[in-house]
């Protein structure tokens, strides 16, 4: 009899079948894979993005130019009454503090924020009834660990460098505290021992200064400057 007109009926064999069952089920685990892997390395990425953010507090300042923040930065000493300086403020200066150069990036100093009333009561008496630290919603004590200090560097790296790199560090809080709309003054005027009592600091730890923290209230003096030609000395 003849063949009927139309296409041929294909005749699949069993082997063909189950290959191509497991090509399409290999594309799809395959592809399923690819899609579940760049959604944990995506999620992955964003949970060490936030943690390194939280870790390392960058400082993030004002819209002022650098040079206009150096010009224009003043010591005050009279601050609003009633107004708090938060915590993430004060957390963006230690931060921009911690920022400054430091000698072998021993990274020597230290910080105390006293907020305790009693406490800063007690820190404007050692540093010789200078009121307006106890007035300042904030006070910021910088010391330098001198154990640090000596590690590679012995009585130099005690008696200087601790020194330098707290001096660096204070400047960078003195800048971006105006920079947040903040003043501040820095004291070095008082008695070492005393503070030293005040904050139960070990002998190892040495106060180096005193930053009061808070909203200027008003605007402070600009003392003279000398002129370059005679602070500063060219050598052709």
């Amino acid at each position: 009899m003849p063949a009927p007109f139309g296409p041929k009926s294909a005749t699949v064999s069993p082997s063909s079948i189950k290959k191509e069952r497991f090509f399409k089920s290999f594309l799809l685990s395959t592809s399923t894979v690819k899609f579940f892997t760049s959604k944990i390395l995506a999620i992955i990425i964003i949970i060490i993005e936030r943690k390194v953010i939280r870790k390392q507090k960058v400082y993030q300042g004002g819209k002022m130019e650098l040079f206009e923040v150096i010009k224009k930065r003043r010591s005050v000493r009279r601050f609003e009454k009633g107004k708090e300086v938060g915590r993430d403020l004060v957390e963006k200066l230690l931060a921009a503090g911690v920022e400054a150069p430091t000698a072998g990036n021993l990274q020597v100093w230290r910080f105390f924020v006293v907020l305790n009333p009693e406490l800063k009561k007690a820190l404007a008496r050692a540093a010789y009834y200078q009121e307006f630290v106890a007035d300042a919603p904030v006070a910021i004590v910088v010391a330098a660990d001198l154990n640090q200090a000596s590690k590679g560097y012995g009585e130099r790296g005690k008696n200087v460098y601790a020194l330098q790199d707290t001096a660096a560090a204070i400047e960078n809080i003195l800048l971006a505290a105006y920079d947040l709309g903040l003043g501040s003054c820095w004291v070095g005027a008082f008695d070492e021992i005393s503070v030293s009592e005040v904050l139960g600091l070990p002998s190892h730890i040495r106060p180096l200064a005193i930053l009061p923290i808070g909203f200027p209230a008003g605007e402070g003096r600009k003392p003279p400057r000398k002129l370059l030609s005679e602070v500063v000395s060219w050598l052709t």
